[in-house]
């Protein structure tokens, strides 16, 4: 199952490999990234994790990780408490229960929310306009560390099968839910 988000967040990818210009696909995902963050709630059909997940899938996908030297590594816990922002998310996500998991993601989403914030008061980046911080370094090291906290809840939720496989089943088992993922 792939919303109408997904697919345009693909497609993006998809041309950016076929012109061999990764920089296309950040250009091009600068207006849907702000669109979704000006979703309310109760309207997204794609929650915040799922969103990110399929952002930095299709990010890999190609290959704009390499637009930088050196490519992007995720944030370190230690960088989040020099931040002055500890990431202090619990992860109660238990297996087959999907209300644990969105609850994680909703934490994990204001947590984020300020993690914006301090990697701006640390950097002097921008990260605060969904418009444009999908264009900085920092946006994606950010985006990694918390996909990686994803996939460990993802792994407490669901432990069979590959990364992908546990997403296909969530998206196709939980469809009218997947806005609060």
């Amino acid at each position: 199952m792939h919303t109408p988000t997904v697919a345009l967040i693909n497609s993006f990818a998809s041309d950016a490999l076929k012109q061999k210009n990764p920089l296309q696909f950040l250009q091009k995902l600068g207006p849907l990234h702000d669109r979704w963050h000006s979703t309310p709630f109760s309207r997204r059909t794609i929650g915040f994790l799922l969103f990110h997940w399929h952002l930095v899938a299709a990010f890999k996908h190609c290959h704009a990780d390499k637009v930088w030297t050196g490519g992007v590594q995720a944030f370190t816990p230690a960088n989040w408490t020099a931040f002055g922002w500890p990431y202090n998310v619990p992860d109660n996500v238990a297996s087959g229960d999907l209300n644990s998991l969105a609850v994680f993601s909703s934490a994990v989403e204001r947590w984020h929310n300020e993690a914006h914030h301090a990697v701006m008061m640390a950097t002097g980046e921008d990260l605060m306009n969904p418009a444009t911080n999908i264009l900085l370094r920092n946006f994606w090291r950010l985006h990694y560390f918390i996909n990686a906290r994803f996939l460990e809840a993802l792994a407490a939720y669901d432990g069979s099968g590959s990364v992908k496989q546990k997403i296909a089943r969530l998206e196709k088992n939980h469809e009218s839910r997947l806005g609060d993922i």
